[in-house]
């Protein structure tokens, strides 16, 4: 989802924060695609990536258009958190982790 710049945690969000569209589906997937030309893509709503044994990725970007949220489904360790990564960084984005003490994903640019 649209995170401000400069926040460090998900609890340093102001209440008052309105999101911005993140863009619209044909564009996020067309990044996507671009990154990695063998996602499978069965329309603007579903990519899943396949790099086994390492990792799998879906990335489901919904219905919705222009794209307020998306969110990516993960299995494996350091490669599938790369590519998430390699993601964001390409489309200028953050992303929620629940997984992570801040509650932000980590990625190569932060």
């Amino acid at each position: 989802m649209d995170v401000p710049q400069g926040i460090v945690s998900l609890a340093a969000i102001p209440k008052d924060y309105q999101r911005k569209p993140l863009g619209s589906r044909t564009a996020i997937m067309a990044v996507i695609t671009q990154l990695f030309p063998d996602a499978q893509t069965t329309d603007l709503s579903w990519a899943r990536l396949e790099r086994l044994p390492a990792f799998s990725l879906e990335i489901s970007l919904g219905e919705c258009e222009p794209v307020e949220q998306f969110t990516f489904h993960t299995r494996g360790g350091s490669e599938a958190r790369l590519a998430i990564s390699k993601i964001l960084d390409a489309l200028g984005l953050r992303a929620l982790d629940p997984e992570s003490p801040t509650g932000l994903f980590e990625s190569s640019r932060n």
